[in-house]
């Protein structure tokens, strides 16, 4: 059985290291459970900048460790920001004008049928919407395990506490959860 962890360190202590660690443990763990196109881990970060961050350094390990992991992001530089995953690295098999447009669109076939994702990095307004607009998309968090809320102080912000409570309020799931 996981177990709730509350974290609090110094920026550049480890804490994402620590965190992606002990989520790629487990799933390598249990990882037959989990279907090719199941989410198991949801990281919820506050901005788009931190997810691509933490993209960047899971898919290192997720890659080598044959772990699915990808990144949702909204707001209005969606497109920009989708462009800059594509361009460092976020290889699937499309080409990049595609990948771009599933992104900024925000086709529910991103996280289910066409890159099978086992961790999902998102920001609160790109999950939000997907969640309340797409029975799809929430039915594939069904078989959430794990849940990472990263610079957890952020989301007590007021539009960050109404994402995040819209965000659970309006699923219905099991998980773990660990505050970083």
């Amino acid at each position: 059985m996981h177990k709730d962890v509350i974290v609090q360190s110094p920026t550049g202590s480890g804490k994402t290291l620590a965190y992606l660690l002990s989520v790629f443990a487990i799933l390598l763990k249990v990882k037959q459970i989990w279907l090719a196109k199941e989410t198991a881990a949801l990281i919820l970060v506050p901005n788009r900048e931190l997810a691509l961050q933490i993209f960047d350094v899971a898919n290192h390990f997720g890659e080598a460790l044959n772990i699915r992991i990808r990144v949702l992001l909204g707001g209005k530089k969606s497109k920009y920001y989708a462009k800059k995953v594509a361009d460092e690295g976020f290889s699937h098999g499309c080409n990049l004008s595609s990948l771009i447009n599933l992104i900024y669109h925000c086709v529910i076939s991103f996280c289910r049928s066409i890159f099978s994702v086992n961790v999902l990095i998102a920001t609160p307004g790109r999950l939000e919407h997907l969640i309340v607009s797409d029975g799809n998309f929430k039915k594939s968090l069904k078989s959430l395990e794990i849940l990472i809320v990263d610079e957890a102080d952020r989301f007590t912000e007021s539009v960050f506490k109404r994402r995040y409570c819209n965000v659970f309020t309006s699923s219905i799931f099991c998980f773990e959860e660990s505050f970083f």
